[in-house]
């Protein structure tokens, strides 16, 4: 197993964690600096490294046009949520 699958790997495992720990805050802070950057609709953004969507959800609420990737499979299963 690579570097890179081990740590898509722990990712993985974490994620469910991740997002009931860390995405609530994670969440707050987005909708301040979506606020701050006036995204709303007609914008376009590009989430890299997406976890749980804590950035994509809300500016997807907004009205932008989110495209959300992640390495983690298991990321994008609660994003898709």
């Amino acid at each position: 197993m690579t570097n890179l699958e081990q740590q898509r790997d722990a990712w993985d495992r974490f994620a469910t964690s991740y997002d009931e720990a860390i995405t609530p805050l994670a969440t707050r802070v987005a909708e301040r600096a979506l606020a701050l950057a006036e995204v709303g609709h007609g914008a376009r953004l590009l989430d890299v490294a997406a976890g749980p969507g804590a950035l994509s959800l809300p500016a997807a609420r907004l009205g932008a046009e989110v495209l959300a990737v992640d390495y983690s499979p298991a990321m994008v299963a609660l994003l898709e949520q």
